[in-house]
């Protein structure tokens, strides 16, 4: 007999479970490691190899690859769980440095998506859509080349919100970093990943559970179930359908035996 669903078991302490984890968390936050390792370390072997079989970008760019190879596998698990809301969509985003490997309107550098996603208009009207940062920022402004001498005014209206949103930024002598947003420090760690993606899948019992280290697990375990009224009580045997000869206390035997009465209310409990 299961007394408590297995999703609410591995579920963290937070949301009333016992902070175990999924596999399925797990699986898929060593997965996305390697969506991690790609961009993080460009010039490994492995890496080259992927851009010579997959192109520069290897699929990370949008463009949907075809095929069933491991590559292609990871990068399809990287936007189903992205389109899936399970992680978010600039979860992969550029801490920008000198901005001469970042593109300014197709990469994610920006905390809230592509440039060119937000100011779809004006992206179209660019001479140049793969331009990095650096080709833009020259002499400490920005600079623009469009593919017609004047725009309109509502372009104009889109190229001063676009000025807006870039107060504040710009280069310096650093390289361009990658960054993974959910983790502290930028850095991937599978053990925060894998914390994040469960926190999208798994129950929320809407009530922390209390973990005492200073007493036995078992302990601890025995005081989750009696929050969550999860003992073989005859009375919650009753309501899981087993049928029983009576439903009062084994000890007393006055009142139906149910959580709070054995442990709290039965005159025998009380005087052990």
């Amino acid at each position: 007999m299961h007394w408590v669903r297995w999703d609410q078991v591995i579920a963290p302490l937070e949301y009333g479970g016992l902070g175990i984890g999924g596999l399925q968390a797990f699986n898929q936050a060593l997965t996305l490691k390697w969506v991690w390792r790609f961009v993080k370390y460009p010039d490994s072997k492995w890496a080259k190899i992927i851009r010579a079989l997959y192109g520069e970008k290897a699929g990370l760019d949008g463009n949907i690859l075809r095929g069933s190879s491991v590559w292609c596998s990871i990068v399809k698990l990287f936007y189903k769980v992205k389109s899936g809301g399970v992680i978010p969509n600039n979860i992969l985003r550029v801490k920008i440095g000198n901005g001469r490997n970042t593109r300014f309107w197709v990469d994610n550098w920006k905390r809230d998506g592509t440039l060119k996603d937000k100011y779809k208009r004006i992206y179209h009207l660019k001479r140049n859509k793969n331009c990095t940062i650096a080709d833009r920022f020259v002499n400490i402004e920005w600079k623009w080349e469009w593919v017609r001498e004047h725009i309109s005014t509502r372009n104009s209206s889109m190229l001063s919100s676009l000025m807006t949103d870039l107060y504040g930024i710009a280069c310096n002598d650093d390289n361009d970093a990658w960054e993974w947003s959910i983790c502290d420090d930028g850095y991937y760690k599978v053990n925060q990943t894998r914390s994040f993606i469960d926190n999208s899948y798994l129950h929320d019992a809407k009530i922390n559970t209390r973990w005492c280290k200073l007493i036995p697990r078992k302990v601890n375990i025995f005081a989750w179930r009696v929050m969550l009224n999860r003992l073989p009580t005859h009375l919650n045997l009753s309501t899981m359908g087993m049928v029983l000869d009576h439903l009062s206390c084994v000890l007393c035997g006055c009142h139906s035996e149910s959580i709070s009465h054995v442990l709290f209310e039965c005159p025998i409990a009380q005087e052990l």
